[in-house]
């Protein structure tokens, strides 16, 4: 099955690196259901417009990629991309289920991912308060009924999150880890669509 992707990103700060994200999918594999260059300005929309435009867009993908740049908490888009990649959906009672999610840390202009990951003797350590909420409350959020500790890199989080180099040298791994969270484990994680 050929699994469609939407890329979450804060224009244009990540255009680059979502170029090179779609450009390296394999067109066997995924397919890029998403946003081209051009953006919407979302911020004189009220709820209903906004969610109108995103579940369009987002309604008929299974994974949804975010690109974590060091400007994020600044966007209008990510949180609401987020939150619509989260929600079960219905239309013309057709329910689609909520997407995969894997946030991913881009490189600062320093080649440093340290604005939101930082590694310690521990492993690494996620600054969630550089990140939206609705992104922070989907990580570390294994229920007790997981058989995975809330740090587990993989499991432990709904939205799970990795470094640029990391996900492009595993992509298919990682993508495919978030379908199957998506599609047999949700009840495994305290999700919240909560913006």
């Amino acid at each position: 099955m050929i699994k469609r992707i939407f890329i979450s990103y804060k224009y244009p700060e990540g255009l680059k690196h979502r170029n090179k994200l779609i450009s390296k999918l394999d067109k066997n594999s995924y397919s890029y259901l998403g946003e081209d260059d051009k953006t919407i300005n979302i911020s004189h929309m009220d709820k209903a417009g906004i969610g109108s435009v995103l579940s369009d867009k987002i309604y008929s993908t299974h994974v949804t990629v975010i690109l974590i740049t060091s400007n994020i908490l600044d966007s209008d888009w990510i949180p609401w991309e987020v939150h619509y990649s989260i929600k079960e959906m219905n239309r013309a009672n057709r329910n689609s289920s909520r997407n995969g999610i894997v946030a991913v840390v881009i490189p600062d202009e320093d080649n440093e991912f340290d604005y939101i990951l930082e590694r310690d003797s521990g492993g690494d350590v996620i600054n969630t308060s550089e990140l939206p909420d609705i992104i922070s409350s989907n990580m570390f959020n294994a229920t007790t009924e997981s058989r995975h500790e809330t740090k587990h890199t993989e499991f432990g989080s709904y939205i799970s999150i990795y470094r640029w180099d990391e996900f492009c040298s595993s992509y298919k791994d990682i993508i495919n880890t978030a379908y199957n969270k998506s599609v047999n484990m949700t009840h495994l994680f305290d999700i919240t669509t909560q913006i």
